[in-house]
């Protein structure tokens, strides 16, 4: 009775490292890239406290649906990722006070692409989107310059409503607007 017991309880335990590494191939997985840590926080607080801070979006992986569906879960994941201010962003470069500190957001792009180059004005570089995941990378920009960059990943999901792809940019939003230097 207890040596079936026993061995019960070790098939249990054999299986959490399985289990923990099928929960890391569906994601979300951030990593930050570049950060300039709590001066990142100072320029966020002072470009944020002056109205909407512009979001920049690129590809759209739940296409054929409108990137302005896209556009509108992103701008609330990253609202609610902002724990400690109320903040708000924008997409529309005439509605944010200071659009040249913005976010970028770019989904399913080329893996080489820079994040400083990106804050320099240049096009994000198109890559041919995985089919088993979607690839995001955000970069904070003011005045051209990188301040902070992140890039993540999930499984692809079914729909735009996956919580997911939410939690992937809400973490990415987050670790992208840390004080913790990297």
């Amino acid at each position: 009775m207890i040596s079936r017991f026993l061995r019960k309880l070790g098939l249990a335990v054999s299986m959490i490292p399985a289990a923990l590494i099928a929960a890391c191939e569906e994601g979300p997985n951030v990593v930050v890239n570049f950060s300039l840590g709590g001066n990142v926080v100072d320029n966020f607080v002072y470009a944020s406290s002056k109205g909407p801070v512009l979001v920049e979006i690129h590809g759209n992986p739940i296409a054929p649906r409108p990137v302005e569906d896209l556009a509108q879960m992103v701008l609330e994941e990253m609202k609610s990722s902002v724990v400690d201010r109320v903040v708000s962003f924008t997409v529309y470069p005439e509605e944010a006070p200071s659009p040249n500190i913005k976010i970028i957001a770019l989904f399913d792009g080329a893996a080489t692409q820079s994040g400083a180059k990106l804050c320099e004005g240049r096009a994000p570089s198109a890559a041919e989107p995985e089919r088993e995941k979607i690839n995001l990378r955000l970069v904070y920009c003011s005045d051209g310059e990188r301040m902070s960059d992140v890039q993540g990943w999930i499984k692809r999901p079914e729909n735009l409503d996956e919580a997911r792809l939410r939690k992937l940019i809400w973490h990415a939003t987050s670790s992208l607007l840390s004080s913790s230097d990297h």
